[in-house]
């Protein structure tokens, strides 16, 4: 094949070829968003036990004083 062969062949592509591309990219963008929202409740577990944590030493630090 020679190079403008090779350039109509990718750039027109049957229908099967491009729902496929389509279907990889969707499902790679759903698998980063699936670790974006695990990571953003990891983090607000991590926020919510430092709130408690530091809640809880400045009632003993308050007691003591």
């Amino acid at each position: 094949m020679n190079i403008i062969e090779l350039f109509i062949n990718k750039k027109y592509q049957t229908h099967n070829q491009k729902q496929r591309v389509h279907d990889s990219n969707t499902l790679s963008i759903e698998k980063q968003l699936s670790e974006f929202d695990e990571a953003g409740l990891r983090f607000e577990e991590w926020i919510d036990a430092f709130a408690a944590e530091t809640e809880s030493k400045l009632k003993k630090n308050k007691h003591l004083q």
